[in-house]
C-alpha cells in the first residue's frame, strides 16, 4: 500500500480564535494508509480527527499510519492549542478510491490449428479508467506491450490477463488448447449433365478429413450413388444411364481426429 505524509498547515490569526481554511483534496487508495504533519510546533496540544480513519483520534503532533479501509469521501480536521489559550483548525478533504473490478469471466478455450482466436478480457468495471497486460509465453514482446482488452492469438498455449488502476489490480491465467478443427465443407445444389461441356460433373468441396463418405438417393430413397473418394465427380448416370432431371438427396458422413463422424444432408438439382 502507498503511504502518503499530508502536510496541515495551520494560520495563525491576530484576533480570532478559530479558523476554518479547507485544503486541497487529497486521493488515495481504499485501505492505503496517510502520515499526517504540522507545521506549527509551538502549539502545545493537537485534537486530530479522521473521518474514515482507523484509528479515528489522535493527540500527536504527527499521527502516523493512519488508515483508510472502506472507499468514499471524508474531512480530517486537528485543533491546535497554543500556549496562549488560542486554538486554530484546519480541514483537510480525503478521497478514498476503491476501484472495484469485477472477476474476469474469460475461460479456458481451444483454437484451430492454422487459425485465429480473439481473446476479450470483458468489460469489467467500465467506469473506470482500466489498463490490460497480457502476458504468455507466445506472444512477443510487441504483443506483451499493448495495452488492449482484446487479444488475437494464432496458437494454443497459457495466456494471463491483468486488468489494473492505480489503486487494484485481478488477474486470471486460461490455457488454449489447439485442435486440429472440423473443415469446411461446400455442397452444390445443382449441376447441368447436358453435354455441352459446361458444369457436366458434380462434385462436393471440402478441407482434410480422416473419413469421407458421400451417398446420393432417388426421391423414392433409392440408393444411386456412393463414393469414398473426396475427390470424386459423378456425371449424372445411374448403371450407364443418365437419371431423370429432379431433386436427389445427398448424404455426408466426414470425420477428423478431433472430431467424430459428421452428418450432413442436402439435395441436388439435375438439370438437362
Amino acid at each position: 500500500m502507498k503511504q502518503f505524509k499530508i502536510f496541515l498547515l495551520f494560520l495563525l490569526l491576530p484576533f480570532a480564535t478559530f479558523s476554518q481554511i479547507f485544503s486541497d483534496s487529497v486521493e488515495i487508495c481504499q485501505g492505503g494508509n496517510i502520515d499526517y504533519q504540522t507545521l506549527n510546533p509551538q502549539a502545545i496540544e493537537w485534537s486530530w480527527s479522521f473521518g474514515g480513519g482507523v484509528p479515528d483520534t489522535s493527540t500527536q503532533q504527527n499521527p502516523t499510519n493512519i488508515n483508510y479501509p472502506v472507499g468514499g469521501e471524508f474531512v480530517t480536521f486537528c485543533i491546535s492549542t497554543f500556549p496562549n489559550g488560542d486554538k486554530d483548525t484546519n480541514y483537510l478533504r480525503i478521497k478514498v478510491k476503491s476501484d472495484t473490478l469485477y472477476p474476469i469471466l474469460l475461460k479456458d478455450t481451444i483454437i484451430c490449428r492454422g487459425g485465429t482466436l480473439a481473446l476479450d478480457a470483458g468489460l469489467n468495471n467500465s467506469s473506470l479508467n482500466l489498463n490490460y497486460l497480457w502476458t504468455s509465453p507466445t506472444l512477443s514482446i510487441d504483443d506483451i506491450f499493448v495495452n488492449t482488452r482484446t487479444l488475437e492469438i494464432d496458437k494454443g498455449g497459457e495466456y494471463q490477463i491483468r486488468i489494473f488502476t492505480a489503486c487494484n489490480e485481478i488477474d486470471k491465467t486460461i490455457t488454449v488448447r489447439e485442435i486440429k478443427c472440423f473443415p469446411s465443407i461446400y455442397i452444390p445444389n445443382a449441376f447441368t449433365p447436358e453435354g455441352n461441356g459446361l458444369n457436366e460433373t458434380y462434385s462436393v468441396y471440402i478441407g482434410e478429413y480422416e473419413t469421407f463418405n458421400l451417398r446420393l438417393y432417388s426421391r423414392w430413397g433409392e440408393k444411386i450413388f456412393e463414393t469414398s473418394n473426396p475427390n470424386f465427380r459423378w456425371d449424372g448416370t445411374y448403371k450407364n444411364t443418365p437419371v431423370q432431371p429432379g431433386v436427389y438427396v445427398v448424404v455426408i458422413e466426414v470425420s477428423t481426429e478431433s472430431f467424430a463422424t459428421q452428418k450432413y444432408m442436402s439435395t441436388i438439382n439435375v438439370i438437362r
